[in-house]
């Protein structure tokens, strides 16, 4: 008979890669928060730059970026997008408060007031149930909703439920049924 082994604490599964996803992550939202500074009014475009006037047909000089500004910083959106990469290559969990905080379309991270703005929805007949509130998200670079639910309780695990059913006990049914 031999030695048994002392019981130890489990360890995370690939403490390097948690890290870093936990560096980007970081870094993404120091970059996201950090004020954008310029040095001197930017001229718009080469018309403005040259001096001489460009004839652009309608329709032709609107490009995306013009019809959506981007309010979040490009090298923190590659970031975002890097760490949702590494997380489901390597299969870990990212925790849902950190998913919440990244826009699903454009991985930008969704800080409220400056990227995002968030209200509060209720499309039951008149906001008569309260149960019923949505947390709306949306983001400001690529107008995505994200919606939330606000106030309802979770559903039980099928773990726990089954936890709550006694062992070699079936429940009763009515009579009626």
């Amino acid at each position: 008979m031999g030695k048994q082994k002392a019981d130890r604490p489990k360890k995370a599964p690939h403490p390097h890669l948690q890290a870093r996803l936990a560096f980007l992550h970081k870094a993404a939202q120091l970059l996201e928060t950090q004020q954008v500074s310029t040095d001197g009014p930017e001229l718009e475009n080469d018309a403005q730059r040259t001096g001489n006037p460009q004839v652009v047909a309608a329709g032709e000089g609107e490009r995306s970026s013009d019809v959506f500004p981007s309010h979040s910083n490009p090298v923190a959106r590659y970031l975002m997008s890097h760490t949702m990469a590494i997380s489901r290559k390597t299969k870990l969990r990212v925790p849902q408060d950190e998913k919440r905080t990244v826009c699903k379309r454009c991985s930008a991270k969704l800080v409220d007031g400056r990227t995002s703005t968030s209200r509060i929805e209720n499309m039951s007949r008149g906001g008569r149930k309260p149960w019923a509130d949505v947390l709306v998200v949306t983001c400001l670079t690529c107008r995505a909703n994200k919606r939330f639910p606000i106030g309802q309780q979770r559903g039980v695990k099928k773990e726990a439920r089954r936890l709550v059913l006694t062992p070699g006990r079936i429940p009763e049914r009515s009579a009626d049924g």
